[in-house]
């Protein structure tokens, strides 16, 4: 991981693990039955199904952050990449979760929360964009804009001259 200090690895790795664990457990609740939404929010489930949102949890939220965890505690050098992608599937799934059941938790800011620190620890954790992206220049994301749109530049050899 680039430009990060051990403490903040394991900060990244321990906030990644710990939602990891909270949804794993959420889901294994819903999906042996053990925790029932209620039948209001139950009947707006697809498929009136807790058990399927479940599964769903654990793949859409559970697995991603416990790869981010385990990656930012090895240091890998992809682990702000999953980072950040496990912070925007935790927003989408509460996106998504605010959308279908329509009922506000408190816990629901606090993992919006969590999401947007995932994400941005993910981002520096990738060193922004100075290691490719947008042709390399140094951004964050709060200044994207036009400047993020940058042509590639290419480097061939001029019309007519031969390669050795």
């Amino acid at each position: 991981m680039a430009h990060r200090s051990p403490a903040t690895q394991t900060g990244l790795a321990r906030l990644a693990g710990l939602v990891a664990v909270v949804a794993l457990v959420r889901a294994v609740a819903l999906t042996t039955g053990y925790f029932d939404p209620g039948s209001v929010i139950t009947g707006r489930l697809p498929f009136q199904s807790p058990a399927l949102c479940g599964v769903a949890l654990a793949l859409v939220v559970a697995t991603p952050m416990a790869t981010a965890g385990l990656l930012a505690r090895g240091g890998h050098r992809r682990a702000g990449e999953v980072a950040m992608l496990a912070g925007v599937l935790l927003l989408g799934w509460i996106g998504v979760q605010l959308m279908v059941i329509r009922t506000f938790t408190w816990i629901q800011p606090v993992m919006v929360v969590v999401g947007l620190a995932m994400f941005t620890a993910g981002w520096q954790a990738h060193g922004g964009v100075s290691k490719g992206w947008f042709g390399g220049r140094a951004m964050t994301p709060f200044s994207l804009g036009s400047n993020a749109i940058v042509k590639p530049t290419h480097h061939h050899p001029p019309r007519g001259s031969r390669r050795e």
